[in-house]
């Protein structure tokens, strides 16, 4: 059952794709490499020119964009975020004699793959123009959303989420950091059942000045703040991590994005309706809105995504221990 109230109009338009392009699933990557911020090694151009080359050709990516970001341990993580139709789609890829060949070696710096694939009935999206150049949007029509604007109206647009479907199997992130060895070793972990992660994008090089500087001084803060929270509290909040990047694509429409893994969808609704950072965010954005008459030239927008067990491919080769799921979850040496 829906959870939309009676008669509800929403306070402002919003967008959202239609799936149905890419039935029955469809993957989703993150490939990165990751060395220390102010010690870039020389092998760090190499190994991205070599890893840009495998984006093309047999089983490739249909997309893929460029993003950085430098974590609490003052390492930078170079990442692609790439996008398969199908699972089998990204393991031949994996498979590919030019991937392994940089894949299967342990390499001087750090590198990771976090990948999930995600059945269409566990996915959303959701668009502030009806026009988004970034993501899923490259493969599916857009049409207006009715399903937007009230608390749980991420949850209506998951149709395998509705009545309180897809539960998350992990409950709560162990109360200390695992210890084990990571640098100098290639090592997989474990998804949990219907672990949640969300892509959400900020874009503003295309719109008006004045809503340019506006967005930049009195939103950009609200938003880092919110990130910064589910980075630092990561078992208040059930985030398994938080990365607010930067876009590396000159041509890009949008300039930043989070990417960020919950342990459920809950976890996720939990903090969008009861944390006073995220209501920062829907209110910020609704006094945003009037300010401009409900002309929103800002590009905002998020994916949302499910996993079931069995479905995520995750690889840290010589990582530091803190890096994604290994601070929370025991790896097994590939």
């Amino acid at each position: 059952m829906k959870l939309r109230p009676p008669d509800f109009e929403p306070p402002y338009p919003a967008f959202t794709c239609q799936l149905f392009n890419l039935k029955p699933d469809m993957t989703l990557g993150q490939i990165a490499l990751q060395y220390p911020d102010n010690d870039k090694p020389a092998e760090v151009a190499s190994l991205q020119a070599a890893i840009e080359q495998c984006l093309a050709g047999d089983r490739a990516p249909w997309r893929w964009e460029r993003c950085t970001h430098v974590d609490t341990q003052g390492y930078r993580n170079d990442i692609v975020v790439a996008y398969w139709h199908k699972q089998a789609d990204f393991d031949a890829w994996r498979r590919r004699a030019d991937v392994v060949a940089w894949a299967d070696t342990l390499q001087p710096v750090g590198l990771w793959f976090e990948v999930l694939t995600c059945p269409i009935p566990q996915m959303e999206t959701s668009y502030s123009n009806a026009e988004p150049d970034w993501g899923l949007a490259d493969q599916c029509p857009v049409h207006l959303d009715e399903y937007h604007g009230y608390f749980g109206s991420m949850r209506d647009r998951i149709p395998a989420a509705e009545d309180q479907g897809l539960p998350g199997a992990l409950r709560s992130l162990p109360p200390a950091d695992v210890e084990q060895k990571t640098t100098g070793r290639r090592l997989t972990v474990e998804l949990p059942d219907n672990a949640c992660f969300i892509r959400t994008v900020q874009g503003w090089e295309d719109c008006e000045a004045e809503q340019q500087a506006d967005f930049l001084t009195s939103m950009m803060p609200v938003y880092r703040a919110g990130v910064e929270y589910l980075r630092d509290n990561p078992r208040d909040a059930n985030c398994a991590g938080a990365r607010l990047v930067e876009m590396l694509d000159p041509d890009a429409q949008i300039q930043t994005q989070t990417l960020a893994w919950f342990l459920g969808l809950e976890d996720l609704e939990r903090w969008a309706h009861e944390h006073p950072t995220h209501h920062a965010i829907l209110s910020g954005m609704s006094d945003f809105a009037e300010r401009h008459n409900l002309d929103i030239q800002i590009v905002l927008g998020h994916e949302v995504y499910v996993v079931p067990a069995g479905c995520g491919h995750i690889e840290y080769s010589n990582c530091h221990p803190q890096t994604g799921f290994l601070r929370f979850l025991p790896g097994r040496p590939l």
